[in-house]
């Protein structure tokens, strides 16, 4: 299911989220960085700010549209809310110990980059964990010291989202092209105003990601890291 949606399609979209009960998670601007955060609305996305990276090197910048996706993936992890650093286990009342109330939380994830959307697949691979409704953002403009198209893992969301959303900002105005990746993903977009999405619609997403993979500006070597790195072990660096 291809539609396309506005800015008020796009705040809609958070807003039936936040409805179903979900938390929606996803990039604000606060403290001079691109961070994750509660979204109330789409007034919360760093509309018109993008980034400039590179070693050692993060500021942001005021761009010349007001694209909301229009940044790199931010220096924080998804994984703080799936496997939060802190969590209370015991609590007194001065009388003795109880455990904990159990209160999981159901996040909603907006605006995941592909990077993310393959490390929090790798990551309940391997620990497990709750499994939060995602709303990926394909890229169309990486950083200067992005590598993942040479990593298969981007610039275009390849699986694990329920909605997957390309920004695109010109001449015709400022929407997004909505791609539903699974049944509750679709039966999300429904709820929220929208317009169905025309070839020509599909075409120039798909031509704005690929056009990304070749803009990268780093890319890993060919080699088998695993092996490489199993066999500098007792390397200094």
């Amino acid at each position: 299911m291809d539609v396309v949606l506005d800015l008020r399609g796009l705040d809609a979209l958070i807003r039936v989220l936040a409805q179903d009960g979900r938390v929606v998670v996803g990039p604000v601007l606060r403290d001079d960085a691109i961070t994750l955060a509660e979204l109330g609305s789409a007034d919360d996305l760093p509309r018109g700010w993008g980034v400039q990276t590179g070693p050692g090197h993060y500021r942001v910048r005021r761009r010349e549209d007001e694209a909301v996706f229009g940044h790199s993936a931010g220096p924080q992890s998804w994984k703080r809310f799936l496997h939060p650093p802190r969590r209370a286990l015991l609590s007194s009342d001065g009388t003795g110990f109880h455990a904990a109330p159990e209160n999981p939380v159901s996040y909603a994830f907006f605006g995941v980059r592909p990077c993310d959307l393959a490390a929090i697949a790798k990551l309940r691979q391997v620990v497990g964990g709750p499994v939060p409704f995602v709303v990926a953002a394909q890229c169309t403009e990486p950083g200067e010291v992005c590598f993942c198209s040479s990593t298969g893992c981007g610039p275009g969301a390849g699986s694990g989202y329920d909605i997957a959303l390309t920004e695109r900002v010109d001449g015709d105005g400022h929407r997004f092209l909505a791609t539903s990746g699974t049944e509750e993903g679709a039966a999300v977009l429904t709820r929220v105003p929208s317009r169905p999405a025309a070839r020509h619609d599909v075409e120039l997403a798909d031509r704005d990601v690929a056009a990304a993979a070749g803009r990268m500006g780093r890319s890993m070597p060919e080699v088998d890291l695993r092996d490489l790195l199993a066999a500098n072990r007792d390397s200094a660096h």
